[in-house]
């Protein structure tokens, strides 16, 4: 689009340009001076005419050399006669210039401004000193080098004719600022009465289902033929339309919160209640050895670790500050972050004045914290809202609070929800009665792989000062009304389009019952789905008593180029509506002014034009935590065992390889290279050299990974290669001290400390490492360390470390992985992985090798379980590739189905290849499963089938029963088929609507068993599990590939909406008539899209007006909803779920006597019945009389120049009418008295 708009706007220039030069050089003058002439001429009372058709005639008479020279043509009148001048007597007219020249037309009007800037900077910095050019860097707003920037804007305004409006404003220095608009308006009686396009208000006439109004880049068309109106539009939208509603000064949410999502390192239980207030004090560790100059060097005890002491630098918190504490419950409150390797010591007075600390030995403070978060302090029931300013309601009603399942079923097993928790208001915390509200020994709260079980589902209210709506809102698109009535940009409010704010300049008129609705469009990340709109309107109107109208509306994403996540498809809507109205006079035999209205809608909404959506395509399945191979991040570190490295025996630098020479089949150019790290090694005797690369100073959590993977080219000498995961002894020269270049401590490398630090007994140099008179780092502009965790403490031992480790016995390249066997019990010791090392161990052996990746190698798919009796069972979870897996050869590029699935094209483009593979050995009755829990449940329930490629991989023993879990363990869908075949095949799960509304509600499938656990529903799929069974009777073992999890044959949902209505007017009398409303829960609009309701509206009116003193109004409605679920809808309550039947009767009455106040009274009765939860009835009373403003007949100073006032009764009932239990049902009554007054004075 914006290439676009810059290809008109460049034309436009252009040709206005151009058209400017002819004109001048046509006419022998400007074309001021052509004005002169004319100004001159009216002077002397002349008169001139203008003619569009004489005009032309001239233009083409100079064309062709024809043209009457001015001074014959413009002569005096008294001239009886003119000579004709012959063509070949004719002046010679000088030729036009090059390129292409316009003619305006007479009365042309344009204003051009603008300015193109191009700037240019050179810099260059000078030191002094060489050494602070690496200590320093550049200064901060130096240019150091060549710069140029360039800025282009312009602004084009006026007419060209009588008919067209010109208006382009461009710079490319404000984003999205390129307005183009050209509008062409038509004469009374022309059948094109209006035609634009550009940036322009693109709109269709309202009707009750169908309107569209939006600022948008396109063009329309208004056309008239006698009584025949079309009008058709067209765009490419700039956002997505969404809703959003707000009730007075406070605001509707819905939140799902995890069960895992507790509030992490902020609470902590003490050891004690009743603790003496101002007595605490509070010291932390953070690990951070850059600001331990405040701290002080401390020993802390906790006799529950081993070892029972930690020595550090600790700072004292200030409380208040840093920390609140309620002294008697005895729980802390951090304010500041919290990370997992902090240490934290308490010490306090008890409430029988004995101090924490005398616990200890020796009086030391008290671990609350450890850096392995081995004690259990840490309280894990607190949930943050993510708001402030909850408003306290009535819980049930205006407060609302469930434990929910996966599958969004209510659990009960805990209790009464409102009976377990405490909230604070406030705050936004929802904290439970229990510190482990979800049980103990639940895996909800496992350090390592935390199992989400249950979503805490709540409904609220949140106090507002700004109404905010999302960033990046499209400009012009909203819509407010509040209480139904529409209002205005920059008289009623103003909107921050692109942080999402509004405002409202009447705070006054909003309270705490007022509505308020906002329609608007936004921008998606990056443009996304931006959608084409097109539509057209028909109308006829024979007579003023008939008219009838229809329109069509289709709006569509632009389909991509390859098949859709499921989470993100494009999809198209069509919309077909019909209207009419007619109406007749009094009769002699019907004395009714007679008004009948009817309207048609229908909605075809295609939720994905591809028809398929891809659950996984395995693709990106692979996660790897890569480790760089740049040598300058690499250190010499500690031996395996605390050998001493002997000197020269290591050194390492980069060189850069072609890729292909260890990965042949990588999706690259044939010359694309990469960097590697190549270590030279030469170890005499029995010798041991390491490197060592600090992945994190306070650890990665690698708990969940598979596998190590390493690309190694080897020199066949026989060298023992070992690569060591964890934490690393921090003495690389064995000398007991913590060697450093930092010598104050303060983190920043100082002028005259870039020295390097002394390896013990070294002399030698190495350029490539920075080694000078044996100190490492020499010169290198960073500070070099021993410190590996940077606490500036120690040097500290080794810690817990795996080691894996292979001989080099080939020469080349090779890919090596290692397993990394993490089970259950061994992975807690994962989850804080600090170093990788490589060791390199031989006797008298020398050579290099290169190292071209090392990766830790997990997976989207969890790691893999087995549940079983057997000691050497193994379940792994990998990925598998053509180009890093030689076995997997071109996976599925060369299959059929394959193909069907993406297209030729698509696949003769493809490269790589990649599936999930299960990698299996299993006894009899063993079962190894992998899941996927998604952050949002999916809907399956839009397609027909769901399938998915399976191979079991040639070789290994047995035939496994293979089973796909979708939902819960509680709630799902069970999929079972022995894998008895090698090869691909493409297996199919049918999704079947048997209740005969929207959707899929059930599955069957001919290629396996489909069993059915509990009450799952397709709309609401939260995890897919997949599981390998041995169901035979020996041991098995294998390996299996699952890929391409997709979904096709996606469904239309096809909706519709009428309405019929009928006024009657008995003139001077009185006004009635009845409605008739209804549209289902799958009609949806262009702009508001599906409630998911069914919704019918009864309602009849009568308005009394025959005493004009005293008018009278009675209103009656009855609404019926049905919602099947409110999930997906953001502004219903789950309360709105099931049948709602709403009756609403009003009366109203007001007084209008002259000379008096202008008196109103109204009545209001409510009754809604709810079948959720379970029979609710909500009825109301509503009484108000208002005292119009009135101005008082006496003035006098100390009386007040008018009055106004009014007073409000609501007396609210709320029943349940069904004996089952449930969450604090208790029947309650409600009253409410708003009174309010003015009076204004005047001087």
């Amino acid at each position: 689009m914006l290439l676009s708009r810059k290809i008109i706007l460049l034309a436009l220039i252009a040709s206005i340009g151009l058209a400017l030069v002819s004109s001048m050089d046509v006419r022998g003058g400007a074309l001021e001076d052509f004005d002169a002439f004319i100004k001159e001429k009216e002077k002397e009372k002349e008169f001139i005419s203008y003619s569009q058709e004489e005009w032309n005639k001239m233009r083409d008479e100079k064309e062709q050399e024809i043209f009457i020279i001015e001074e014959e043509l413009l002569a005096p009148p008294k001239v009886e006669k003119v000579e004709e001048v012959k063509p070949e007597e004719e002046e010679p007219v000088p030729p036009l210039p090059g390129g292409i020249g316009i003619i305006l037309p007479f009365e042309s009007r344009l204003s051009i401004s603008g300015q193109k800037r191009i700037s240019m900077k050179y810099g260059v910095v000078f030191y002094k000193d060489e050494e602070e050019r690496t200590t320093t860097g550049t200064p901060a707003g130096v240019t150091e080098g060549f710069d140029m920037d360039q800025e282009l804007q312009v602004k084009i305004k006026g007419q060209v004719g009588t008919k067209i409006t010109v208006n382009v404003d461009y710079d490319d220095t404000v984003e999205d600022k390129r307005d183009i608009s050209v509008v062409y308006k038509g004469d009374p009686g022309e059948i094109v009465q209006e035609a634009a396009f550009g940036d322009i208000t693109l709109e269709l006439p309202a009707t009750e289902f169908v309107a569209y109004k939006k600022s948008v880049f396109g063009g329309k068309i208004n056309a008239q033929y006698k009584e025949f109106k079309f009008m058709a539009i067209g765009s490419q939208t700039k956002g997505i339309p969404e809703e959003k509603k707000f009730k007075g000064k406070s605001t509707f949410e819905k939140r799902d919160i995890n069960d895992t999502s507790y509030r992490r390192r902020k609470y902590y239980e003490l050891w004690n209640t009743n603790i003496q207030s101002g007595t605490e004090q509070v010291y932390i560790d953070d690990r951070d050895g850059t600001n331990n100059q405040n701290g002080a060097e401390m020993m802390v005890r906790n006799s529950l670790l081993t070892p029972a002491t930690y020595w550090g630098y600790f700072n004292l918190q200030v409380p208040g500050q840093d920390y609140t504490i309620d002294y008697i419950k005895g729980i802390i409150t951090f304010r500041k972050s919290i990370y997992e390797n902090y240490v934290i010591a308490v010490d306090y007075k008890k409430s029988d004045g004995s101090w924490l600390r005398e616990e200890n030995i020796n009086q030391e403070p008290k671990i609350l914290k450890d850096e392995d978060e081995d004690l259990n302090q840490e309280m894990m029931n607190y949930y943050d809202l993510g708001r402030k300013k909850i408003i306290q309601g009535v819980e049930g009603r205006d407060f609302i609070v469930k434990i929910l399942n996966l599958n969004r079923n209510e659990v009960t097993m805990f209790g009464n929800a409102y009976d377990i928790i405490e909230m604070d208001y406030d705050e936004g915390i929802l904290k439970f009665n229990e510190r482990w509200p979800f049980g103990e020994t639940s895996d909800i709260y496992d350090k390592t792989n935390p199992q989400h079980h249950y979503i805490i589902y709540m409904e609220y209210k949140y106090r507002q000062k700004t109404y905010f709506l999302r960033p990046n809102i499209v400009e012009g698109s909203e819509k407010i009304t509040i209480n139904g009535r529409l209002i205005k940009k920059d008289e009623d409010y103003f909107i921050d389009y692109e942080s999402g704010f509004i405002t409202f300049f009447r705070e006054e008129e909003i309270d705490e019952e007022t509505e308020i609705k906002i329609n608007y469009e936004y921008m998606p990340f990056a443009g996304l789905f931006q959608e084409t709109l097109l539509g057209a309107r028909g109308e006829w109107a024979p007579t003023d008593r008939f008219f009838l109208g229809s329109t069509i509306l289709y709006s569509g994403a632009a389909k991509a180029p390859t098949i859709p996540s499921v989470r993100a498809t494009p999809g198209s809507k069509l919309i077909l509506d019909a209207n009419s109205e007619f109406s007749f006079d009094p009769q002699p035999f019907f004395p009714f002014k007679t008004k009948i209205s009817g309207e048609l809608a229908m909605s075809f909404n295609n939720p994905n034009t591809w028809g398929k959506a891809i659950i996984d395509s395995m693709e990106g399945v692979k996660l790897i935590d890569g480790m760089p191979t740049d040598k300058d991040v690499w250190q010499i570190a500690s031996n395996p065992g605390g050998v001493r490295t002997k000197e020269r025996a290591i050194s390492w630098d980069n060189e850069d390889v072609r890729i292909k020479d260890f990965k042949p089949n990588a999706d690259v150019g044939e010359d694309e290279e990469q960097e590697v790290l190549k270590i030279s090694y030469n170890l005499t005797g029995n010798a041991t050299a390491s490197i060592v690369y600090p992945i994190s100073t306070r650890g990665v959590d690698y708990s969940q990974k598979e596998s190590l993977e390493l690309y190694v080219y080897g020199d066949n000498s026989g060298e023992i290669l070992e690569i060591t995961l964890g934490t690393i002894a921090e003495d690389a020269d064995v000398d007991g001290d913590l060697d450093t270049e930092d010598i104050n401590g303060d983190g920043t490398l100082n002028v005259g400390e870039d020295v390097g630090w002394q390896f013990f007994n070294w002399t030698h140099d190495d350029e490539k490492n920075y080694l000078k008179d044996g100190k490492f780092g020499y010169n290198n502009g960073k500070i070099d360390t021993e410190d590996l965790d940077g606490d500036r403490f120690g040097p500290e031992p080794e810690g817990y470390v795996v080691p894996f480790s292979t001989g080099i016995n080939w020469p080349g390249w090779k890919k090596v992985e290692w397993d990394l066997g993490i089970t259950t019990d061994t992975a807690s010791n994962w989850t804080a992985i600090k170093h990788i090392r490589i060791t390199l161990k031989g006797t008298n052996v020398s050579g290099s090798i290169k190292i071209a990746s090392i990766g830790i190698v997990g997976n989207k798919w969890e790691r893999g379980v087995v549940q079983s009796t057997g000691t050497y069972d193994r379940f792994s979870v990998d990925a598998v590739n053509t180009e890093d897996d030689i076995d997997y050869g071109r996976g599925l590029l060369d299959n059929a189905d394959y193909e069907d699935l993406y297209g030729e094209r698509l696949i003769e483009e493809r490269e790589v290849e990649q599936t999930l593979s299960l990698n299996y050995t299993l006894i009899r009755g063993a079962t190894g499963y992998t899941k996927w829990t998604f952050t949002r449940a999916e809907d399956y329930s839009k397609y027909k089938e769901l399938r998915f490629f399976i191979k079991k991989k040639p070789g290994g023993s047995g035939e496994p029963t293979f089973i796909m879990r979708l939902g819960t363990l509680s709630d799902h869908y069970q999929f079972e088929r022995t894998v008895d075949w090698e090869g691909w095949k493409l297996l199919t799960i049918n999704l079947e609507d048997i209740d005969g509304k929207y959707g899929a509600d059930t599955m069957e499938s001919s290629d396996g068993t489909i069993t059915r656990a509990g009450s799952p529903v397709l709309t609401n799929i939260a995890e897919i599990k997949l599981m390998i069974v041995n169901d035979t009777t020996g041991d098995i073992d294998g390996e299996i590939w699952v890929n391409e999890i997709h979904l096709t044959g996606a469904r239309r949902k096809d909706g519709w909406a009428g309405r019929l209505g009928v006024d009657f007017e008995l003139p001077h009398w009185l006004t009635f008539g009845g409605k008739y409303w209804y549209m289902d829960r799958n009609f949806e609009t262009i702009t508001v899209p599906s409630k998911n309701q069914d919704k019918e509206v009864i309602s009849a009116y009568t308005n009394f007006n025959r005493l004009s003193y005293l008018p009278l109004s009675l209103d009656w409605s009855k609404t019926t909803t049905i919602t099947p679920s409110a999930v997906r809808v953001a502004d219903l309550s789950v309360q709105d779920e099931g049948r709602v039947v709403s009756h609403q009767g009003s009366a109203s009455a007001e007084l209008r006597l002259p000379k008096l106040p202008r008196l109103g009274t109204s009545y209001t009765k409510n009754i809604v019945e709810r079948s959720q939860p379970e029979g609710k009835r909500e009825d109301s009373d509503t009484y108000s009389t208002t005292l119009h403003q009135y101005e008082l007949p006496i003035r006098f100073f100390l009386f007040p120049h008018d009055l106004s006032g009014s007073y409000k009764r609501i007396n609210k009932f709320n029943k349940f009418t069904s004996t089952a239990p449930t969450q604090r049902q208790k029947n309650f009554w409600e009253f409410t008295d708003d009174w309010s007054g003015r009076a204004t004075f005047r001087p």
